[in-house]
């Protein structure tokens, strides 16, 4: 069983409680381990993220919301003890936690799944890959560019 070390804990302060709870529950959980590496950012930083690409709005969920949390986290998972940044990995891990979103009835909206505003209401229907899969099969039927944030997870605004 693996639990979050002092960094994904101070990461952590801050995030709305649901999504404490849904990581808390998720660690103890998951066949692999992970870490946060974000959960509230300042607007400084949001739009560093911007011009550097790494984000595409000022309206990000890191930044705190009306009820003074941030709605997002970011997570990193680990391979013997290093950090992986591999699809699979992602998907198995976000299997957990929206395993665990759906038991507590929670809603969340991840970054390998734009076009979802609620992905529990598909889960398990559809598997975190066929999300992605279906995110950009329908980005490429518009002829537009899709953006794929694995490793981001946010409170559902519906």
């Amino acid at each position: 069983m693996f639990k979050f070390g002092k960094k994904s804990r101070e990461r952590m302060k801050g995030v709305h409680p649901e999504l404490c709870e849904i990581m808390d529950i998720s660690i103890k959980r998951s066949p692999i381990d992970f870490g946060i590496t974000q959960g509230v950012r300042s607007l400084e930083t949001q739009k560093k993220y911007v011009k550097l690409g790494k984000s595409k709005t000022l309206k990000s969920m890191h930044l705190p919301q009306e009820d003074g949390y941030s709605w997002a986290f970011d997570i990193h998972g680990f391979i013997d003890g290093e950090i992986c940044w591999e699809r699979p990995i992602y998907d198995q891990l976000f299997t957990t936690i929206f395993a665990t979103a759906k038991e507590l009835g929670y809603k969340l909206r991840w970054g390998g799944a734009w076009h979802l505003d609620n992905c529990i209401d598909h889960y398990p229907d559809l598997s975190c890959h066929d999300m992605t899969e279906e995110y950009v099969s329908l980005r490429k039927s518009q002829k537009r560019s899709w953006f794929l944030d694995l490793v981001h997870v946010e409170r559902s605004r519906v």
